[in-house]
């Protein structure tokens, strides 16, 4: 599935499923299985889950799992498509 790369944070909250909008310290996205929002931190440290997020590429490492709470969808951003586990 095509992610749908959001400018703005509007954009971001009237888009479906799969959509990604860059923050400074992280990303929010709606999840490609169920549209549920998350909040992935471009953090690094140890003590929190975090993302490496390739603004460029539109690329996220390591993978998201929606299990918790969630639909169970899990896979990776890449290259602007989200693609299943």
């Amino acid at each position: 599935m095509k992610a749908n790369i959001c400018a703005t944070f509007d954009d971001f909250e009237a888009a479906d499923k799969g959509a990604i909008y860059y923050f400074d310290d992280g990303a929010a996205n709606k999840c490609p299985g169920c549209g549920k929002e998350c909040f992935l931190a471009e953090r690094h440290d140890n003590n929190h889950p975090s993302w490496e997020i390739d603004r460029a590429t539109n690329t996220l490492s390591p993978s998201v799992n929606h299990n918790v709470e969630g639909c169970g969808w899990h896979g990776w951003l890449r290259n602007g498509e989200w693609v299943l586990a």
